[in-house]
């Protein structure tokens, strides 16, 4: 099963996943549901989403496919939430996270207290710095890949290793370049936001 990106948002103390396919946000409707109090999330995604579709999104405990949800059955799920905070995650998505993902392709937690002009600077150095870091990053591995079969667990440090190194080089967060080197230049668009590892 193919490992999709995702991003990660807290609402209210609460995680909430989202990927983009085809350009457009979906999000994770298990997450969605339970933020709206949904007793059973798989339940409610069946009964309430017209389209969701299957992925293979990263967890804890490995890649799980998952039910993601497009925006039109987000609001079908905050429309039928009996929770006094449905109101407020509406508010969130439309005004806050939506629009700050179509313009630039991140969402970072508390970005309304940043002047607009530094989140378009900051979207724009870090496209600027991936792809070089990527570069860079296959030139300082190209010799490891036989070690993948043979010696895994040291293939693994090195790799984590050089991850680390560029990520210093190139003034990036760690969790970023590891998803470039695990999903190549497709990952920059929805993990600029997620900078917690």
């Amino acid at each position: 099963m193919k490992n999709t990106p995702t991003l990660s948002f807290v609402f209210e103390g609460e995680r909430v996943r989202s990927l983009l396919i085809d350009g457009e946000p979906w999000f994770v409707g298990r997450d969605v549901a339970q933020v709206l109090g949904y007793a059973k999330p798989e339940n409610a995604i069946g009964r309430h989403c017209k389209g969701p579709l299957k992925r293979g999104i990263p967890t804890l405990g490995g890649t799980q496919e998952m039910a993601v949800i497009a925006e039109r059955d987000v609001y079908r799920l905050i429309f039928s939430s009996k929770l006094p905070s449905a109101e407020r995650f509406e508010e969130w998505v439309v005004s806050e996270v939506l629009p700050s993902i179509r313009k630039r392709g991140v969402y970072l937690e508390g970005q309304h207290r940043i002047r607009a002009e530094l989140l378009d600077a900051l979207a724009e150095n870090i496209r600027e710095k991936a792809l070089p870091a990527l570069r860079e990053f296959d030139r300082k591995t190209e010799h490891l890949h036989w070690m993948a079969l043979n010696k895994p667990d040291e293939h693994e440090r090195r790799y984590q290793l050089a991850v680390d190194e560029i990520a210093l080089d190139y003034d990036l967060p760690r969790s970023l370049v590891e998803a470039l080197t695990r999903h190549g230049m497709s990952a920059i668009t929805v993990t600029q936001g997620a900078f917690d590892g």
